[in-house]
Protein backbone atom coordinates (compact mmCIF):
# COMPACT_ATOMS: atom_id res chain seq x y z
CA UNK A 1 0.00 0.00 0.00
CA UNK A 2 1.27 3.48 -0.82
CA UNK A 3 1.21 4.74 2.78
CA UNK A 4 3.99 7.28 2.21
CA UNK A 5 1.96 8.78 -0.65
CA UNK A 6 -1.16 8.67 1.52
CA UNK A 7 0.59 10.83 4.10
CA UNK A 8 1.91 13.23 1.43
CA UNK A 9 -1.58 13.64 -0.05
CA UNK A 10 -3.10 14.11 3.41
CA UNK A 11 -0.56 16.82 4.28
CA UNK A 12 -1.13 18.60 0.95
CA UNK A 13 -4.89 18.52 1.41
CA UNK A 14 -4.65 19.68 5.01
CA UNK A 15 -3.03 22.93 3.80
CA UNK A 16 -5.44 23.48 0.91
CA UNK A 17 -8.40 25.75 1.70
CA UNK A 18 -10.16 24.60 -1.48
CA UNK A 19 -11.27 21.23 -2.78
CA UNK A 20 -8.82 19.86 -5.36
CA UNK A 21 -9.21 17.63 -8.38
CA UNK A 22 -7.21 14.43 -8.66
CA UNK A 23 -4.99 16.05 -11.29
CA UNK A 24 -4.30 19.03 -9.04
CA UNK A 25 -3.38 16.70 -6.16
CA UNK A 26 -1.05 14.67 -8.40
CA UNK A 27 0.65 17.87 -9.60
CA UNK A 28 1.04 19.22 -6.05
CA UNK A 29 2.30 15.97 -4.48
CA UNK A 30 4.55 14.87 -7.32
CA UNK A 31 5.96 11.38 -7.70
CA UNK A 32 4.45 8.51 -9.63
CA UNK A 33 0.90 9.45 -10.67
CA UNK A 34 -0.33 5.84 -10.38
CA UNK A 35 0.67 5.69 -6.70
CA UNK A 36 -0.82 9.11 -5.95
CA UNK A 37 -4.12 8.01 -7.52
CA UNK A 38 -4.10 4.83 -5.40
CA UNK A 39 -3.34 6.89 -2.30
CA UNK A 40 -6.24 9.24 -3.05
CA UNK A 41 -8.61 6.30 -3.53
CA UNK A 42 -7.55 4.70 -0.24
CA UNK A 43 -7.86 8.00 1.63
CA UNK A 44 -11.39 8.46 0.28
CA UNK A 45 -12.29 4.85 1.11
CA UNK A 46 -10.96 5.28 4.64
CA UNK A 47 -12.72 8.60 5.24
CA UNK A 48 -9.59 10.77 5.40
CA UNK A 49 -10.79 12.67 2.29
CA UNK A 50 -14.30 13.45 1.12
CA UNK A 51 -15.43 13.95 -2.46
CA UNK A 52 -17.92 16.18 -4.20
CA UNK A 53 -18.89 16.73 -7.83
CA UNK A 54 -16.82 19.33 -9.61
CA UNK A 55 -17.03 21.16 -12.93
CA UNK A 56 -17.04 19.20 -16.19
CA UNK A 57 -17.81 15.88 -14.46
CA UNK A 58 -14.68 16.07 -12.30
CA UNK A 59 -14.42 14.88 -8.72
CA UNK A 60 -13.12 17.31 -6.12
CA UNK A 61 -11.47 16.14 -2.91
CA UNK A 62 -11.58 17.80 0.51
CA UNK A 63 -9.57 17.17 3.64
CA UNK A 64 -11.56 15.39 6.37
CA UNK A 65 -8.86 14.50 8.92
CA UNK A 66 -5.12 13.77 8.86
CA UNK A 67 -3.58 10.47 7.85
CA UNK A 68 -0.16 9.57 9.23
CA UNK A 69 1.89 6.74 7.77
CA UNK A 70 1.68 4.87 11.08
CA UNK A 71 -2.13 4.86 10.97
CA UNK A 72 -3.82 1.63 9.99
CA UNK A 73 -4.88 2.05 6.38
CA UNK A 74 -8.17 0.61 5.21
CA UNK A 75 -8.36 -3.09 4.63
CA UNK A 76 -7.56 -3.85 0.96
CA UNK A 77 -10.47 -4.79 -1.26
CA UNK A 78 -10.55 -8.11 -3.09
CA UNK A 79 -9.24 -6.43 -6.26
CA UNK A 80 -6.15 -5.23 -4.39
CA UNK A 81 -5.32 -8.67 -2.95
CA UNK A 82 -2.93 -10.96 -4.74
CA UNK A 83 -3.78 -14.68 -4.37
Amino acid sequence: MPTDYMEKVSRQMQHSPDALSGRAIIAAVGGKAEWVRKAIALLVEGGWLTTEPGPKRSTLHRFAHPYLEGDNPVRPSASQCVP
